[in-house]
């Protein structure tokens, strides 16, 4: 859709997988600070559909995040880009910042039902055409706003999958050794492997699970500290980037659980 349009953007299971990258950062919209990439790439690969805003001020807030992408003369990734973003099951808004053509005739070309297009009449900037990015995605509800770049420069995707891909294995090692997962739902929606997450054992409190596994060569943060009143503790699997550390931590759980049945 275009800038003529002021339908709201709600978005649909994505489309064909696709190889993009980006550089992200995000922000809640109206606030100053720019969130952390990170930040950016949680929401990203979490999986939960977003659609517009509709809460009432008396209801629990809900997070409604959408894509702006500022573009100026970059057609080589742009279609990418979007269509990653889309696999994503993310909504999306081009600012096509005064291109001209083939930039200008490639945005027209991706306008779609969860692609909105912006043109700008002149280039004015990149920060001038994150700020209309930014009025636009306000305007039709959104919470929160992803700026990802054109360029294609950083593959997000592929990179933080990364992540996922250890949590999933650590969490068979656990789970084979009688650990439970504590958190395995925010609300309704089933929690995505990502960074970190967390689990529990028998009865033991976090203190003392954390207390135990230490003895056993095993790092965590216990959940206590976090603020929860859940026992167990929090697995982080950003430093298990090396193959024998999954063999490592099958043998030191089996002992763990040799010792505590």
């Amino acid at each position: 859709m275009t800038e003529s349009t002021e339908d709201q953007l709600q978005s649909e299971p994505g489309g064909s997988p696709a190889q993009a990258s980006q550089k992200v950062q995000t922000k809640p919209v109206g606030a100053a600070g720019i969130g952390t990439p990170a930040a950016a790439v949680a929401v990203a690969r979490s999986g939960i559909r977003q659609s517009p805003c509709t809460a009432s001020p008396t209801q629990r807030p809900q997070i409604q995040i959408v894509a702006v992408i500022p573009v100026y003369d970059q057609p080589a990734k742009l279609e990418s880009v979007v269509q990653s973003l889309r696999q994503l099951a993310l909504p999306v808004i081009v600012v096509d910042d005064g291109s001209h053509e083939p930039t200008k005739s490639l945005c027209d070309r991706l306008a779609a039902p969860q692609v909105k297009v912006i043109h700008q009449p002149f280039n004015q900037g990149k920060g001038a055409a994150v700020i209309v990015g930014f009025k636009a995605a306000v305007r039709m509800g959104f919470t929160h706003v992803l700026q990802i770049d054109a360029d294609g420069q950083l593959d997000f995707v592929g990179e933080t999958s990364e992540y996922a891909r250890r949590a999933r294995l650590t969490k068979e090692i656990f789970q084979r050794h009688g650990f439970r997962i504590v958190y395995d739902k925010d609300q309704d929606e089933t929690v995505s492997d990502g960074f970190f997450y967390t689990v529990g054992y028998g009865g033991l409190s976090s203190a003392e699970l954390l207390s135990e596994l230490l003895l056993y060569g095993i790092c965590a943060i216990s959940l206590t500290s976090t603020g929860s009143r859940q026992p167990g503790i929090r697995v982080c699997v950003s430093q298990l980037n090396r193959p024998e550390q999954f063999d490592l931590l099958e043998a030191r759980l089996t002992a763990f659980g040799q010792n505590h049945r």
